[in-house]
């Protein structure tokens, strides 16, 4: 699978476990939650830090970040468990595709 690439200040909604990675006994599971990229921190695992727009019980960036979010609404995730938040699925169907009493 190949894993989004994010950049700073993007939107992006979780999709399910965050900090998570490949160890069952880390991280914290948020499902659709929406926040913002606030840091990507080189070295870090997981690297990305996100501001949840609600309140998480997460932290503010750990002190592995020199930036700062909002205490409680941040949390550490990497790549392959955010997808961008303009990213929606479009269904297209016609009313003709379907016939009244049909089985």
């Amino acid at each position: 699978m190949i894993q989004p690439h994010f950049e700073i200040g993007d939107r992006v909604v979780s999709t399910g476990w965050c900090g998570r990675g490949d160890k069952e006994y880390f991280g914290k599971h948020l499902p659709n939650y929406s926040g913002t990229i606030i840091d990507i921190v080189d070295g870090a695992i997981p690297p990305i830090l996100v501001e949840f727009d609600e309140f998480i019980e997460g932290h503010s960036g750990n002190g592995l970040s020199q930036v700062r979010g909002k205490e409680g609404h941040c949390y550490f995730c990497f790549s392959g468990e955010l997808i961008p938040e303009d990213v929606s699925v479009n269904v297209k169907f016609s009313f003709d595709d379907f016939i009244i009493g049909e089985v």
